[in-house]
């Protein structure tokens, strides 16, 4: 399918010259400053998606994954895929838990501990 090459014209409150806009193709940059984004960049996207090359739409929905997790914070929220095993496994209070799909609820993986409530 060919593309539209057709530039949009401005507005009474544009400038008049005229400009294209070909999407944000770059997708999001967190790590430029915003005076060196491109026009293809986004500076920050939040409950959001890029969609296709020119869009943006609302991330979709999620679900609740099990009971709350002990700890006052979560730390870190993963997924761990080594072959055959394929977990999601969250940080929490110094402790690492795996999710158990069978009882909705959050197992301790012993043999480690960590740092509670990193920043």
């Amino acid at each position: 399918m060919p593309r539209n090459n057709t530039p949009i014209s401005g507005g009474s409150t544009l400038s008049k010259r005229e400009w294209q806009f070909d999407g944000w193709i770059n997708g999001v940059n967190t790590f430029a400053l915003a005076t060196e984004l491109r026009g293809t960049e986004l500076g920050q996207l939040t409950n959001g998606e890029l969609y296709g090359k020119r869009a943006i739409r609302p991330r979709r929905g999620g679900s609740l994954l099990g009971s709350a997790l002990s700890g006052n914070e979560i730390d870190g929220l993963f997924q761990y895929k080594e072959g055959s095993v394929n977990d999601i496994q969250a940080l929490s209070g110094g402790v690492l838990k795996k999710y158990n799909t069978g009882t909705g609820g959050w197992d301790t993986i012993s043999g480690a501990t960590f740092t509670a409530n990193i920043s």
